[in-house]
């Protein structure tokens, strides 16, 4: 049903389609797009002979446990040097491309080529230097284990995307990339940068996270890469960033998190608005109060995984972080230190804080707070809450207690009081035994409890005794909870009885009764 007048094809899902309509009687075709069609075998071999087409998409589909092999792509590749017009290739998520073929340097006027999530693409023509024309290269999640020094001839590129790659060495020409803006090497085998990626004025993003094998100090050179707007050096060895470094006026975000032999930092540029530091190496806490227009704030003595978990924890003892009450900025802020005993610390002026995480082991450190806070998480928190300190989070949605080493935490009527506050979180706090006076939460407020080992109740009222050093108090048998939008109870193990609520969700709670294999009250 084509005809020579067409020049759209777009074939989504069409799970049943095996192969493509014949392309010889399209030959006005400008745009083709062959996306998410799972049974796909066979492209019309016509398909080189497009000479005005524009557009071209093939992408399989990247959740199927044996994806696109069977299509003939490496055929379609072959001769691929006919398609004279061609702007956009995406072949994508499709395992049966081993390699590119030598007549891909005809494509003079290519300006996007994506092999993104071709898992068995092993390698580069030379022919790729002949691309004079190409802005985007993306070998995103191939088996790539290097680049060409042909790559260098590329002198219209602005984004180099070799994530998720083999490659563990760039070629010096990478220096002759002028125009380049982006380049992206994380998770990458990537052991140092060429000297020549310090001529790259007009470089804008350089990712080079999560690169187990690059380490040692980043030169005083980066001082020459005067519009660098973000750099991410984090879960590397790094050792040490260059004084240099605060010539970059630009730099918006440096992100160095869980750089495990990052011991401290020079003057960083004013001019950052994020910044997230981890290392359990640190020796000592920076004083950032220069840094007034930053927005988001992470500094923190622990190494952490990729979810962001601690791992390892460092040895600074009792922080001293009077300056933070000088961002004035600051959105968001995560403090996690392994010593929790930081000296007092203000922060009511801190008037734009949304989001604040803290480690304090005495919440008496912590003289005020602002009453813009929306989500506040307090961890490792080792005497008694002292809750009129939160009266005035007329804003407060969530606040999440993490960790926190105490065997009892007994709510308050103040958490009634704050108006927005939507949920209560206790988290991992493997000391607790009693969790009372819940009936403090009211209407459409949750209470979650996950990962409490030892907890044994939750009760609805004010603890009787205050005591908790008897694990074999008894549970009254009428506990009730009808205000409680909802109670979620996750992981403990050692919990007997909780309050009815409206709606409960119980999971891997073993001694619980009354409840089905599905956390269903029967």
């Amino acid at each position: 049903m084509v005809n020579d007048k067409l020049k759209l094809i777009y074939l989504a899902s069409c799970n049943y389609l095996k192969r493509t309509p014949d392309f010889s009687k399209c030959m006005n075709l400008k745009n083709l797009v062959l996306k998410d069609c799972a049974r796909l075998e066979e492209i019309d071999s016509f398909i080189n002979q497009l000479g005005r087409l524009k557009y071209l998409e093939i992408k399989g589909k990247d959740h199927l446990p044996q994806r696109n092999i069977l299509l003939n792509v490496p055929l379609l590749l072959d001769s691929i040097g006919g398609l004279k017009s061609l702007s956009m290739l995406k072949v994508e998520y499709h395992d049966g491309v081993r390699k590119l073929p030598h007549s891909i340097g005809e494509l003079l006027g290519l300006k996007h080529l994506s092999l993104h999530s071709c898992r068995n693409l092993r390698e580069l023509p030379d022919s790729i230097g002949k691309l004079r024309s190409l802005l985007h290269l993306d070998l995103k999640h191939t088996s790539v284990s290097a680049l060409p020094d042909s790559i260098g001839r590329l002198e219209s590129l602005l984004k180099l995307i070799i994530s998720h790659t083999q490659i563990a060495e760039l070629p010096h020409s990478i220096g002759n990339l002028k125009r380049l803006e982006l380049m992206h090497l994380s998770y990458t085998k990537i052991r140092e940068l060429p000297k020549g990626i310090w001529t790259l004025e007009n470089l804008e993003e350089l990712l080079v996270n999560v690169c187990n094998n690059f380490e040692g100090e980043i030169p005083s050179e980066i001082a020459r890469l005067s519009q660098l707007r973000m750099l991410d050096l984090s879960w590397t060895k790094v050792s040490r960033l260059p004084m240099t470094i605060n010539r970059l006026l630009n730099l918006g975000v440096l992100e160095i998190r869980s750089c495990t032999r990052l011991q401290s930092l020079p003057d960083l540029p004013t001019s950052l608005t994020d910044l997230h530091l981890a290392s359990s190496s640190l020796q000592v806490v920076p004083d950032l109060s220069n840094l007034s227009n930053l927005y988001y704030l992470t500094i923190s003595d622990c190494d952490y995984n990729h979810e962001l978990s601690i791992i390892e924890r460092g040895r600074i003892l009792h922080p001293n972080l009077e300056w933070l009450g000088r961002l004035h900025n600051l959105r968001a802020l995560d403090v996690v230190f392994s010593d929790s005993n930081m000296h007092p610390t203000d922060l009511r002026s801190l008037s734009q804080l949304k989001r604040l995480e803290i480690t304090c082991a005495d919440l008496r450190s912590l003289i005020g707070l602002p009453s813009s806070l929306v989500d506040l998480s307090l961890r490792d928190v080792k005497t008694p809450i002292e809750w009129s300190m939160f009266s005035n989070l007329r804003n407060l949605c969530e606040l999440q207690l993490l960790g926190c080493q105490l065997r009892e935490i007994e709510l308050d009527n103040v958490l009634e009081q704050l108006k927005k506050l939507q949920r209560v979180v206790v988290h991992k706090s493997e000391a607790l035994v009693r969790l009372s006076n819940v009936s403090s939460l009211k209407e459409h407020q949750d209470l979650w409890v996950v990962y409490c080992p030892l907890l044994i109740e939750i009760e609805s009222k004010p603890s009787l005794t205050g005591d908790c050093s008897s694990t074999e108090r008894p549970i009254p048998d009428t506990l009730k909870l009808e205000k409680l939008g909802q109670l979620t109870v996750e992981y403990c193990a050692s919990l007997q009885k909780i309050p009815n609520a409206c709606c409960t969700d119980v999971v891997g709670c073993p001694r619980l009764v009354g409840f089905d294999d599905f956390g269903r009250r029967l």
